[in-house]
């Protein structure tokens, strides 16, 4: 029996094959640079002596039997090879060796070109005390909550109508990029989420998906029945991928919103948006939400299997289920996008990013954080694919640095404000993660602008929605609030009012600058509201309108009507970063005061700007009780007709199956 044994990855190959292998890593037909990933099979005897030795420097030596080279992968067998490490050298009768490799391109500098089939593997763990106590009335804190936020990131370049170029996949997912392109998929998002972020206490959250539930959206392209077409095929593959119930989310259930060449991840939510337009081969997004679907192993399992290393290596290995599932709040989320690289398209990047993020009770006491107690797991091994893999440690400004028993972390600081302490796990050992810190002064920079919506009225048909928007800077905020109803709650929108409460306590009617209304269609299609408003320095918005509540057939209630029917969130997005203001003070905005979403693009992306900073806000979920019918009538009428059966039917049987004999006297 043998088994694959995989090689610490270095700068280089990290070892020296045969004669004939430095030959063609000479001759340019292997990269060392741009080897990705290095697998040795092995036989099991040898498996214990070579366990305690991942990040050793190997040099193997021995007769080259075959070699292979296909798709950039060369395979290699090597007879009596003999691994030689620093102070002893371990023989072996044959080993198999699998070495992935990217393709050497050469460039004509009078045009461009790019390295076609490229793919990239990043991963990233950002860390960062939420909450703090003072134990034992000690001056001293210890964090109470953690934040971690995981995000692994795949990129792949292709070749637009090439003939079976594209059908090569490594490090990105395969079963994503065949889907994307059955469907015409220009981008698609998708989020699992449990637990509400409470962004009173710990800040802006670190994505812009924090809704409860299965939010999903999409950009798809075509005419009006293929998009249609597309869109039932993408709920139901990612149904089958993700193990979830996302065909609910069919066409009679979501948005369907006009794009005018924008993209999700680059302008606030349904920006430049008409509704349904019929006969048009624009882009359009789709936008459904599934509030009651619940989050579980079952879907974090596959979630891990699309990732280059799995849970074997790497920061994906700290992803235990028991922990994410039993915190305050776990989230998980998947986007695609496609851009291209040049004017006429035909070379494109997939961009492919899946994170998890979760805050995690730290129950230790000591005024430290430790990193394998808190995820219950050790990080053994990187990930040898990874061309990054870094854990980045998040304090603001006025927290106390922390005390690191590893001396490889590296400190950053961004405008004297943010301070990011980086640990790569590629240049150093990470097998235990260690941080002292008492934590005196630290607190979490509350958000300027919050969203909340209530229901009030009578528990009848009829009821009001009020949302509350809320400004507590002194500079005035554009914001876009959209909001969707179901189909069976009638919407009366010129009940729509919306008013401003100022700091002087004057309350007076706010106009909005723009309101897109879509009114819902029985059984077809739900409500949907658009409004961009100017929100006051220092003020208070209240949105109020009314509602109906439908009566329902009787195969259209859910198991377990009486309990209600839960309706997604309002949704309020806004650019943070004043591009305007900072000219006029002649100085950028404090990066500290930036949302964490925003923070996390700048430290995990390089190229991002703080320009591109925007913020999704998700208001709380609301239970609609709708009239129900008495569903036990039913089940009353069946017993009693069945009772009054079984009473009558055994005389009536007897007396037509038997007859009176009378028995004879002896």
């Amino acid at each position: 029996m043998s088994q694959y044994y995989e090689l610490y990855r270095t700068s280089t190959l990290g070892f020296a094959l045969t004669d004939s292998l430095d030959e063609l890593i000479q001759a340019g037909h292997i990269t060392p640079q741009l080897a990705i990933r290095v697998l040795i099979q092995f036989d099991k005897s040898i498996a214990e002596a070579l366990t305690n030795r991942v990040r050793a420097r190997a040099t193997i030596k021995g007769s080259l039997k075959t070699y292979r080279f296909c798709d950039d992968v060369w395979t290699f067998i090597i007879k009596n090879p003999s691994f030689k490490f620093e102070n002893e050298t371990i023989t072996a009768e044959k080993v198999k060796i699998v070495a992935w490799t990217q393709a050497k391109h050469q460039e004509n500098p009078n045009q461009t070109n790019f390295s076609l089939q490229k793919e990239l593997y990043n991963e990233n763990l950002a860390i960062k005390p939420l909450e703090f106590v003072a134990p034992n009335s000690q001056s001293s804190k210890h964090p109470k909550k953690i934040m971690a936020h995981f995000e692994f990131t795949m990129t792949k370049t292709i070749k637009t109508g090439s003939n079976g170029s594209n059908r090569n996949y490594r490090t990105f997912p395969r079963q994503i990029g065949e889907m994307t392109q059955q469907y015409g998929i220009q981008e698609f998002h998708l989020t699992f989420s449990q637990g509400k972020w409470n962004s009173e206490k710990w800040g802006y959250p670190p994505t812009n998906t924090a809704g409860i539930g299965a939010e999903i959206r999409s950009i798809i392209n075509g005419n009006l029945e293929l998009r249609k077409k597309n869109w039932q095929g993408l709920i139901n593959t990612l149904s089958g991928i993700f193990c979830a119930s996302l065909n609910q989310a069919d066409i009679n259930n979501v948005i369907e919103i006009s794009k005018r060449n924008t993209s999700l991840n680059k302008s606030n939510l349904l920006q430049n948006d008409t509704v349904n337009s019929e006969n048009t081969t624009e882009s359009k997004e789709f936008y459904g939400y599934l509030p009651r679907e619940n989050v579980c192993t079952e879907n974090l399992t596959p979630f891990i299997k699309q990732l280059p290393c799995q849970s074997r290596g790497g920061l994906s290995s700290l992803l235990n289920p028991h922990r994410l599932l039993d915190s305050y709040y776990y989230s998980i989320s998947i986007s695609f996008t496609s851009e291209c690289l040049n004017e006429s398209c035909d070379t494109k990047k997939w961009i492919y990013k899946q994170s998890v993020t979760s805050v995690i009770k730290n129950t230790s006491s000591n005024t430290n954080i430790n990193i394998n107690d808190i995820f219950g797991r050790q990080l053994k091994t990187p990930c040898s694919i990874a061309t990054t893999s870094k854990v980045h440690f998040i304090t603001e400004s006025n927290d106390v640095d922390f005390d690191f028993k590893n001396p490889e972390i590296q400190k950053r600081l961004y405008n004297n404000s943010l301070k990011i302490y980086e640990l790569d796990l590629l240049k150093s050992k990470a097998d235990y993660l260690y941080i002292d810190d008492s934590f005196v002064n630290s607190i979490v920079t509350s958000p300027p602008v919050t969203i909340h919506r209530f229901v009030s009225g009578k528990p009848g048909v009829s009821s009001s929605i009020q949302i509350v928007l809320e400004n507590k800077s002194a500079k005035p905020q554009s914001v876009t609030l959209t909001d969707s109803m179901p189909w069976y709650l009638h919407i009366y929108y010129h009940t729509l009012k919306i008013e401003t409460t100022l700091e002087s306590g004057l309350t007076k009617p706010k106009s909005p600058k723009k309101l897109v209304i879509s009114p819902p269609i029985s059984r077809e299609k739900p409500s949907y509201m658009k409004i961009d408003l100017v929100l006051d320095p220092l003020s208070q918005t209240v949105v109020i309108y009314e509602f109906d509540k439908a009566f329902l057939k009787i195969g259209e209630h859910p198991p377990d009507a009486n309990r209600g029917f839960n309706v997604g969130p309002a949704t309020l997005s806004f650019s943070f970063w004043d591009s305007k203001d900072s000219e006029l003070n002649g100085s950028s905005r404090n990066i500290s005061t930036l949302p964490l979403v925003c923070q996390l693009n700048l430290i995990f992306d390089k190229n991002k700007s703080a320009s591109d900073c925007k913020v999704r806000l998700y208001s709380e979920l609301f239970l609609a009780s709708l009239p129900t019918p008495d569903f036990s009538m039913p089940y009353n009428v069946i017993t009693f007709t069945c009772t009054i059966l079984a009473l009558y039917f055994g005389r009536i049987f007897t007396l037509l199956s038997k007859g009176f004999v009378y028995d004879k006297a002896p």
